[in-house]
């Protein structure tokens, strides 16, 4: 087996040595009729020599390999050892080397390569699935990062790179309980390691932080629920009569703004009541209609201390106007008295809120 290697790596070689040649060969020879110009001039030759695999500076894509047979070539030899080890310490190192260059896409690829390997190093194993992990994470692949360091750890249960790379992921998506287990591991090896304890003292804070604004949510959520309580406890003492009780605290958009019915503070109910002008196909919305206020006292602001620009022959007047609401039924329209208060209209037997 090892002669056939050697074999194989000896044609390698010699198909290297082969393209190579004839490049530089190219490179002597002058126009001849079919090429018009040289290949190589002085402002295309750093471009030219980046296509020979001796000269390259930069790390060539899976589709420029294809597609160069010195590259494919090269590829083959470097990955061809039989031996899993040998594959993955490759791999290993391709991956490492894109990192550096952070092309962590590249990376991951190279160390999920290494990992198909499937040697029998655990040490090499554990290394792999951390600097994947390391890679994911530089791309924001924060849980897939944490289930790499995982298995890394149950590997090697002592690895500190793969404990701190767990551990920082684990603050990066709020898992602050993973962190402080993460860090406490690492910690019971390591008791002074810094990063560990940073990671450790900023998981507690993070986590306090949670924890008080989950208690201020809750109290919040249980204050709504008291007014909302309060608030259908005082509509059913008004006798109003309501469809759904959901439409009681459902907002209506005025504007851009969010008006409903609410209770102040006072125990008074405020409504928003909207007014409608057929002749005009015009409205009006009172966002906060005091229960106890009459018809006529705003029907007086809207008329007459503040006439409506519709209204250009000034034909609405408060004393003329006539009120309707419509009942229960949608089928008619009931007529309100002007000097009626608010509270009164809601309470009305033909009113269906």
């Amino acid at each position: 087996m090892a002669d056939k290697r050697a074999d194989l790596a000896a044609k390698k070689a010699a198909e290297l040595d082969r393209e190579l040649d004839e490049y530089i060969e190219s490179l002597k020879k002058k126009a001849d009729g079919k090429l018009r110009k040289p290949e190589v001039t002085e402002e295309n030759w750093q471009e030219e020599f980046e296509k020979v695999p001796a000269f390259m500076t930069k790390t060539p894509t899976q589709e420029e390999i294809d597609s160069n047979p010195a590259l494919a070539a090269l590829q083959a030899l470097k990955y061809e050892d039989d031996d899993p080890v040998a594959k993955a310490e490759a791999y290993k190192e391709d991956g490492n080397y894109a990192y550096k260059n952070k092309k962590f896409h590249d990376a991951i690829v190279a160390y999920t390569e290494g990992i198909k390997a499937k040697c029998n190093n655990v040490e090499l194993n554990a290394i792999l699935y951390t600097n994947r992990a390391t890679a994911q994470w530089c791309l924001g692949n924060y849980r897939s990062a944490i289930n790499d360091a995982t298995v890394a750890r149950k590997l090697q249960p002592t690895y500190m790179k793969a404990i701190l790379r767990g551990a920082s992921a684990c603050v990066e998506v709020q898992r602050y309980d993973e962190a402080l287990k993460w860090c406490d591991d690492g910690l019971a090896i390591e008791p002074e390691n810094k990063k560990l304890l940073d990671l450790r003292n900023k998981s507690v804070a993070e986590q306090k932080r949670v924890q008080r604004d989950q208690r201020k949510a809750m109290i919040k959520e249980k204050n709504e629920k008291s007014k909302v309580e309060a608030l259908l406890s005082a509509v059913k003492d008004r006798g109003v009569h309501l469809e759904h009780q959901d439409d009681l605290t459902r907002s209506i958009s005025d504007g851009g703004l969010d008006v409903k019915v609410h209770l102040g503070t006072d125990g008074v109910l405020h409504w928003p009541v909207l007014f409608v002008y057929p002749e005009f196909n015009q409205t009006d919305l009172i966002s906060s209609f005091n229960e106890n206020d009459r018809i006529s006292d705003h029907l007086h602001t809207m008329f007459e201390v503040e006439s409506p620009p519709w209204d250009v022959e000034k034909k609405y007047k408060p004393e003329s106007l006539e009120v309707y609401f419509e009942d229960a039924s949608g089928e008619k329209l009931c007529l309100v008295k002007n000097n009626k208060c608010l509270k009164d209209v809601l309470s009305d037997s033909r009113y269906l809120e």
